[in-house]
């Protein structure tokens, strides 16, 4: 009865729990929510829970009421870099976006951006989350069913406090109907089309059964130049072909009219055909056999931890900061990756998103994020909202979202897994985004981009020497400029909490080795390195996660 009491209307809680009991439970907020004892007991047998005020030069606390003339340089640096405050008067954007992740700040925000928003918006503060009293509900208890188990009262509790069992936004839409639209009458199933058919007027099957207009078949490949204005907006109604915008990802036969390349076919087959068969090339003549190109290697670059990157050449290299950041820049494709610090990684930065883009998709671009704080997003739709299923990105390849893919190995049997499948031919990249609960781990495989590239998974010139952190800094700057970027929203770039192996206490390291090792037998220097790092500063659970490679 006590138990059932406390879940469904908050009475009968027990105010003495069991330190020992549960170290994970209360973790987002364990520097309020703990008592002493728990705070000790935890962090000698979890690592969690440990106070490092002891370490910490300055007290940003004192004199915060008058820190502007009171303190010394040094400790406004010293706070402003670790906790936000003392920090000169921005002339530009703030600090950070206090309006972004509000609904669950508690478990989302850094510890620096909840004194930041305190400090000058009043969110965030530690006063709007401790309580003298057990709380109220206890929000880990029946989440796997918070929907139909929870009482309002709990729901409208949970949701304020720790963003849990809030009532959903504006649901996505059940079809995307610009998805597939040029094709609409072969592509969409009857479903799509009654249902878009009776909230956007798409996807009708009412059409003329006298002679068409025009032929909306001919002359489909060169449709933007080739086509008279009426023919396009008669097509685009009718068919869904020609519609501004619309320019469709061609296929092309490179063995049709290859005999009468140079004249018969168009900039764009030949460029394509060029980078893909070898055939339409500047300068090539038919006259003989066609000498094949050599297979161009296709490698990869991974992006995972806090975070990590073994770069196309084999270079590592750990990158500590907020933003978004080039991952893959080239004149063809863009792939750019968010940095943000978790609840879990003790002030550390993970992958929070990732977003393609680029001439290669014309104008579109998919967006990747976590699990419990994002979505999938093509273009400003939600996609695959369901799991498993697929997508067609309007032609320029598919988007799959399941459980399958080689990254995963047996250390992660036992956690479910949730990986997006991305294959944009025309951009030649296949991605693979491991989603996480608040931060996912990326797979990028590629060959070398016409033209060369640069990002954080380097140069893909061959060598790992030139891909050091300090050189694609100089390449490719700390961030995107904004008006390359590729996100909805722009955060400015921060730096943020280092940490080494060295400053691993000694007896957690060589634990951490050691399970490193074992789970991972074979594993090279740079992996052992980074797990052991991982283990160290994120717990067990998050570096489980992470060895997926």
């Amino acid at each position: 009865k006590k138990e059932w009491c406390c879940e469904h209307v908050g009475s009968g809680c027990s105010t003495t729990p069991d330190i020992s009991s549960d170290c994970d439970a209360g973790w987002a907020n364990w520097r309020n929510s703990w008592t002493p004892e728990k705070q000790t007991w935890c962090c000698e047998n979890t690592g969690r829970g440990c106070s490092d005020v002891a370490r910490d030069p300055y007290d940003c606390e004192a004199g915060w009421s008058n820190w502007e003339s009171g303190w010394s340089a040094d400790k406004k640096d010293w706070c402003c870099e670790h906790f936000g405050k003392g920090c000169s008067r921005p002339t530009t954007a703030p600090l950070y976006d206090c309006s972004a992740g509000w609904a669950n700040w508690l478990a989302a925000w850094s510890d620096s951006k909840k004194d930041w928003c305190c400090a000058t918006e009043g969110k965030g503060c530690s006063t709007m989350a401790s309580t003298t009293s057990p709380p109220l509900f206890d929000c880990e208890a029946a989440w796997a069913n918070w929907q139909a188990a929870w009482s309002v009262p709990k729901k409208e509790f949970c949701c304020e406090r720790f963003g849990k069992g809030c009532a959903p936004s504006t649901p996505p839409p059940m079809y995307d109907c610009e998805a597939g639209w040029a094709n609409w009458r072969d592509g969409w199933s009857m479903g799509k089309k009654q249902w878009c058919c009776e909230h956007f007027g798409k996807g009708c099957q009412s059409q003329p059964t006298a002679t068409p207009e025009y032929d909306c078949t001919a002359g489909w490949a060169n449709w933007e130049s080739g086509w008279s204005l009426s023919k396009k907006q008669w097509c685009c109604e009718h068919f869904g072909k020609g519609c501004p915008g619309s320019t469709p990802a061609i296929v092309f036969d490179c063995e049709a009219g290859w005999a009468n390349w140079e004249r018969g076919w168009s900039t764009a087959k030949k460029e394509e055909c060029c980078r893909t068969q070898g055939k339409g090339c500047t300068g090539q003549t038919t006259i003989g056999p066609v000498t094949p190109r050599p297979p161009i290697e296709v490698r990869y670059c991974l992006i995972w931890g806090d975070p990590h990157i073994r770069g196309f050449d084999g270079s590592h290299v750990d990158f500590y900061g907020e933003g978004e950041v080039w991952l893959i820049k080239s004149a063809h494709v863009h792939i750019q990756g968010r940095y943000r610090a978790t609840p879990f990684t003790a002030g550390l930065a993970a992958t929070e998103a990732i977003a393609i883009g680029g001439p290669c998709l014309r104008g579109h671009r998919l967006i990747v994020e976590p699990m419990e704080m994002g979505h999938i997003f093509w273009d400003d739709n939600y996609v695959l909202t369901n799991f498993p299923s697929t997508f067609d990105a309007d032609g320029f390849g598919t988007v799959s979202y399941n459980g399958e893919g080689q990254l995963v190995d047996g250390a992660m049997s036992h956690y479910e897994k949730h990986i997006v499948h991305i294959d944009f031919p025309r951009c030649g990249v296949h991605v693979q985004v491991l989603r996480w609960s608040h931060h996912i781990n990326v797979r990028i495989s590629m060959a070398p981009a016409p033209g060369g590239q640069d990002g954080h998974c380097g140069n893909f010139n061959g060598s790992p020497y030139d891909d050091t952190k300090a050189r694609i800094i100089a390449r490719v700057g700390w961030a995107v400029d904004r008006d390359e970027l590729l996100f909805d929203q722009y955060v400015p770039y921060r730096d943020t909490v280092h940490r080494t192996i060295d400053d691993c206490e000694e007896r957690k390291r060589d634990a951490a080795r050691a399970d490193c090792m074992t789970a991972r037998p074979g594993i090279d220097s740079h992996m052992l390195e980074a797990c052991i790092v991982d283990v160290c500063f994120s717990g067990e659970r998050y570096a489980a996660q992470d060895s997926a490679y």
